[in-house]
C-alpha cells in the first residue's frame, strides 16, 4: 500500500506597503528586498525548507512538515522586521502555506498547491495558513490560530501565532 508523503508548500513575497505615504521620487527597495529573500533562503535552510522557485519579490519553499513551515514563517516575520527597522524601508513579508501531496513520478499529475499557497499570501507582515496545514498542526499550535472570517468558507483560511512572532 502507497501512502501519499505529504508536502507544505510556502510563499513568501515581499511588498511595499500600502500604507506608505506616496514619496515625490521612485525609490528603489530592491536592494532590501534582496537582503530579505536572503535571509528567507538562510531560515528555511535552518528548518530543512527546499527552494522551488524564487520570484522577484519572493521565493516558493517546500517543508516536510507543517510545524517547520509554521516555525520558519514565524522567524522570517521576525527576522525581516529587524531588517525593515534598519533600513527603514516600508516593506512587507507576506506568508501563505497550503499542504499537499509529494509527487512521486514525472508522470504524476501536478496539483495546485502552489498556486493556494501564494493566493492565500494576502496578510501585511503576516502568516496565513490553510485548513489543511492547520488540521495537521500540533495541539499547541492549533491553540495560536484563528479563522479568518472574511474567506470563503470552502477554503478555511487561518491566520494567528503572535505569540510566536513576539519572540
Amino acid at each position: 500500500m502507497n501512502i501519499a508523503r505529504k508536502k507544505y508548500q510556502m510563499h513568501a513575497e515581499l511588498l511595499e506597503t500600502s500604507t506608505a505615504s506616496i514619496e515625490p521620487e521612485t525609490v528603489d527597495h530592491s536592494q532590501t528586498i534582496e537582503r530579505g529573500l536572503h535571509r528567507i533562503e538562510r531560515i528555511s535552510a535552518v528548518y530543512l525548507g527546499q527552494i522551488a522557485k524564487r520570484l522577484e519579490n519572493g521565493l516558493q519553499i517546500t517543508f516536510d512538515t507543517s510545524e517547520a513551515a509554521v516555525l520558519s514563517a514565524c522567524e522570517m516575520q521576525r527576522r525581516c522586521a529587524a531588517l525593515r527597522e534598519v533600513t527603514h524601508d516600508p516593506l512587507t513579508l507576506r506568508i501563505g502555506i497550503h499542504q499537499g501531496v509529494m509527487l512521486e513520478r514525472a508522470k504524476d499529475p501536478a496539483d495546485s498547491t502552489i498556486e493556494i499557497a501564494s493566493l492565500l499570501a494576502i496578510t501585511d507582515d503576516g502568516i496565513v495558513i490553510s485548513g489543511a496545514v492547520v488540521a495537521s498542526l500540533k495541539r499547541e499550535f492549533k491553540k495560536l490560530v484563528h479563522p479568518i472570517k472574511d474567506f470563503p468558507p470552502e477554503v478555511s483560511a487561518h491566520t494567528g501565532f503572535p505569540e510566536m512572532l513576539d519572540g
